[in-house]
């Protein structure tokens, strides 16, 4: 019966959105989380380049060290601690698991603005057809 009940009270809810209703949930809070994942998407795909090429890139330009000799931007990114050593010579940087764990986001908040939610209507068909068969053998 609980079953039942659940399956009814998500059938009207579901029936009585309009157009006009957001299908995901909270589409604004989406739209920022994605806004902000692309930047750090952007900012760490930078950071990786600039890792991997060995460059003197904008870190470089941006980051100079003063007198006192102490380390600059460049020397972190570059440093022995910025990659993750996983042998054979191949050493992945953090920046890249950075980007990647933003693109993990980007793709998470906006896929359902993208997607729509078509879900919801094929969920109220399938209840539709388990409440059908209870109850007689028909």
């Amino acid at each position: 019966n609980s079953r039942l009940s659940q399956s009814s009270t998500s059938n009207e809810t579901n029936d009585n959105n309009d157009d006009d209703t957001p299908r995901c949930w909270n589409p604004d809070l989406r739209k920022t989380l994605a806004a902000i994942s692309s930047l750090g998407l952007l900012e760490t795909g930078y950071l990786t380049l600039d890792k991997l090429s060995q460059g003197n890139g904008l870190v470089d330009a941006i980051c100079t060290g003063d007198a006192t000799g102490s380390p600059t931007c460049g020397d972190v990114l570059h440093g022995p601690y910025a990659s993750l050593h996983v042998g054979g010579g191949l050493d992945i940087p953090l920046s890249l698991l950075g980007m990647v764990a933003y693109a993990a986001v980007l793709a998470l908040a906006a896929f359902p603005l993208i997607d729509g939610g078509n879900d919801n209507n094929n969920n109220n068909n399938d209840n539709d057809d388990d409440d059908s068969g209870n109850g007689s053998n028909g």
